[in-house]
C-alpha cells in the first residue's frame, strides 16, 4: 500500500526565487513526503535575455532560439490556438511555457531514476504549492489507501487541477463510487501537483514533452486519455497554487533581492500584481476570460436557469421523426424516409424503375428506398 511517507517529492524551483523554495520545502515536511529534492528549473525569460527570438514554423509549433555559451541554441514548443491567442495578449510567455516544460522534463528523468531505486511512486511539485493543513495530509493518505483498493492498477493522482468537460465529446469526469472527492481524469489540466506511480507513464510523459514538445499541462492532459481508465484527480482540490502566482507559466519577471522579490509585470492595472491574480485564482480568471472559457462556462448555467430560457427551436422526439419518415416514404413524397430527395429527384427515380424494373438490392444500389421500390415495382403495384 502506498502512503505519503513512502513517496519521495521532487520541487520544481527557479534558483533565483529561494522564497519558493522555502515554501515547497514546508509544504513537503506538512505532507511528510519520505525526502524531498529540489529540480532547477528552466527560467525560459533568461533564454529570451539571451538574444531569444521564436518563430512560427507550423499552426501550432513555435521555434525559439537563444545563444548559450557562444553556440545557438534551439527549441521548440507547440501552442494550441488558445494559448496563442493568450500569448497575443500577453497574459502567457511562450518562454515561460517552453521553460515549464523543460523543466517537467528534469523532473521526469529524476522520476524514472527513482523509479529504478525502488520506491512505489514519486510526487512532482511546483514550488508555488499552497502548504495544506494536516488534515490534508491524513486526507490524501486516506485516498491513497482507498485508491489502492478500489484500483489497484492506478497510474496517476492529480492532487489538484482544472477539468474541462468537452460537451462535444461526452467527457465528464465521472466520480468513483467509495471514494469521496476522487474522479476518473479525462481532460484535467495544472501540472503543479501530482504523483506517478508508474514508471511506464513517467517515460510516456518525457518522451511526450521531449518529441511532440507539448507544455507540460498539456502533456498530462495527453496521458490522461492514453493511460484511460488509471488516472484520477481530487475534486476539490486539496493542493493549489498559491496566490502569488507561477514564474514558470506567467508573462511576469522577478527580480530578487536576497528573499524579497520585487514582481515586474507591467501589465496589471495593481502595481506589483500579476496579470489575473496570480495562482490558482489567476489560472482560472485566465480561462474564464479566453473565448473558449467563456463558451463553456455557458454549459453551468443551473438547469432552473436553463429551462427559462427561450428555445429557438421546438425539438421532436425521436418516435415522432421516425413516423414522419415512415409517412413520406410510404407515400413516397418530397422527402421519400427522410433522404431529402426533391420531386424531381422522385420522378427521374420513378421513370427508371419503370424502364429497368431492377431487383430490390439493384434499385438500393442508386439510392432507392423500398418504399419507393415497392410503390412502382412489385406484383401489387
Amino acid at each position: 500500500m502506498v502512503r505519503l511517507s513512502d513517496i519521495p517529492a521532487l520541487g520544481i524551483n527557479l534558483d533565483k526565487r529561494p522564497d519558493r523554495l522555502k515554501n515547497v520545502r514546508k509544504f513537503a515536511k506538512t505532507m511528510g513526503f519520505y525526502s524531498f529534492q529540489k529540480i532547477t528549473a528552466v527560467d525560459g525569460h533568461h533564454l529570451e535575455d539571451c538574444d531569444g527570438q521564436y518563430r512560427k514554423v507550423s499552426a501550432s509549433l513555435f521555434r525559439l532560439t537563444w545563444t548559450g555559451d557562444g553556440t545557438r541554441c534551439k527549441g521548440y514548443i507547440k501552442m494550441s490556438a488558445s494559448l496563442q491567442k493568450l500569448a497575443s495578449k500577453k497574459l502567457v510567455s511562450r518562454w515561460s511555457l517552453y521553460g515549464c516544460s523543460q523543466s517537467h522534463i528534469k523532473a521526469l528523468q529524476r522520476t524514472v531514476s527513482l523509479f529504478t531505486q525502488g520506491f512505489p511512486a514519486v510526487c512532482i511539485l511546483e514550488d508555488d504549492v499552497a502548504t495544506p493543513a494536516e488534515a490534508e495530509r491524513k486526507k490524501i493518505d486516506r485516498i491513497l489507501e482507498t485508491l489502492e483498493k478500489r484500483s489497484k492498477g492506478w497510474k496517476l493522482l492529480m492532487l489538484g487541477g482544472e477539468p474541462r468537460t468537452d460537451w462535444a465529446t461526452k467527457t465528464r469526469h465521472k466520480a468513483i463510487k467509495g471514494i469521496d472527492g476522487v474522479r476518473w481524469a479525462e481532460r484535467v489540466y495544472q501540472s503543479h501537483a501530482y504523483i506517478i506511480r508508474d514508471v511506464a507513464l513517467a517515460r510516456w510523459l518525457l518522451d511526450t514533452l521531449s518529441t511532440k514538445h507539448l507544455v507540460a499541462d498539456g502533456a498530462t492532459a495527453a496521458a490522461q486519455k492514453f493511460f484511460h481508465g488509471v488516472c484520477f484527480f481530487c475534486q476539490p482540490s486539496l493542493v493549489v497554487q498559491s496566490g502569488f502566482g507561477s514564474d514558470l507559466l506567467t508573462n511576469q519577471r522577478c527580480a530578487c533581492s536576497g528573499t524579497n522579490p520585487i514582481v515586474l509585470t507591467g501589465l496589471s492595472d495593481s502595481p506589483g500584481k500579476p496579470l489575473g491574480g496570480g495562482g490558482q485564482s489567476g489560472w482560472s480568471s485566465t480561462w474564464i476570460n479566453s473565448k473558449k472559457g467563456k463558451s463553456q462556462m455557458q454549459h453551468k448555467i443551473p438547469k432552473k436557469t436553463m429551462k427559462k430560457k427561450a428555445m429557438k427551436s421546438k425539438t421532436l422526439r425521436i418516435n415522432t421523426v421516425a413516423t414522419l419518415r415512415k409517412d413520406a416514404g410510404a407515400q413516397g413524397g418530397s422527402v421519400h424516409a427522410g433522404s431529402g430527395s426533391t420531386k424531381k429527384d422522385i420522378a427521374k427515380k420513378v421513370r427508371w424503375l419503370q424502364r429497368n424494373q431492377p431487383s430490390q438490392r439493384a434499385a438500393r444500389a442508386h439510392g432507392i428506398s423500398y418504399k419507393l421500390w415497392k410503390r412502382v415495382c412489385s406484383d401489387d403495384a
